[in-house]
């Protein structure tokens, strides 16, 4: 608790996460586009590689195959192609179809994100955030998550407020990030608007303020965050 205001810790749930696991699937491919996949990535495209693999990771139009997916981001990411070491860090990490292997997963998420590839600096702000394959380290995770959120990355903005809030590796300033909260609602990150509806119900002073709580709860449990469910019903309760 924080100047007499409760804020959940979120964090934790989400920096288990890859940024390959929280992105929205991409619509479904058809049998056709898979084979157009596959004979890219037989002509040598890094690009078609890295889709097909995903189809692999995702069981997309063939039975999900991890080892596959592994094979195939690895041909890519050797080709440099950025998205495909992030997919290729995320399974070494988690030992999807390989070895987990945190170390050269930091590796890879580094190579990616020095490139300026977003998704990749906000994994490697959660891997320092937590101490996985990297010394844990609050003020680096700040500055990738802040690389990334410069990016518009949502989840990336929603962590740097997380940051901000409880004053992790950046200086402490509530304002901050409620700000930054409110941008990652707007994209729609279940857990800021979750965030900005607690706030507004804890610190109301009038009706206008709760119903403003109550308008961020439902955004959230439209998405499926069930907390704000539950406190969405406790205010309707009250």
């Amino acid at each position: 608790m924080r100047n007499g205001l409760r804020i959940w810790v979120l964090t934790f749930v989400l920096l288990m996460l890859p940024m390959s696991i929280l992105l929205a699937a991409n619509p479904y491919p058809s049998d056709v586009e898979v084979e157009a996949y596959r004979r890219g990535a037989a002509k040598g495209s890094a690009l078609m590689t890295h889709r097909l693999g995903k189809c692999y990771a995702r069981g997309y139009s063939v039975e999900r195959n991890y080892a596959e997916a592994v094979r195939l981001y690895t041909i890519a990411s050797e080709m440099g192609y950025l998205p495909a070491k992030n997919d290729l860090a995320s399974h070494l990490e988690q030992g999807l179809g390989t070895t987990a292997d945190p170390l050269r997963a930091a590796a890879l998420y580094r190579e990616a994100a020095e490139w300026g590839y977003a998704f990749a600096q906000y994994n490697l702000g959660r891997l320092y955030s937590k101490g996985i394959g990297v010394t844990q380290s609050d003020q680096q995770a700040a500055y990738w998550f802040k690389r990334a959120a410069d990016q518009k990355v949502g989840i990336a903005i929603f962590c740097l407020g997380e940051c901000y809030w409880f004053g992790r590796g950046v200086p402490e300033n509530h304002h901050t990030a409620l700000r930054l909260w409110r941008e990652a609602a707007e994209q729609e990150i279940p857990q800021a608007m979750f965030n900005l509806g607690l706030y507004y119900d804890q610190t109301a002073t009038n009706d206008a303020e709760l119903t403003t709580a109550a308008s961020f709860y439902r955004d959230a449990a439209m998405a499926k965050y069930h907390e704000a469910e539950y406190r969405l019903g406790c205010l309707y309760r009250d």
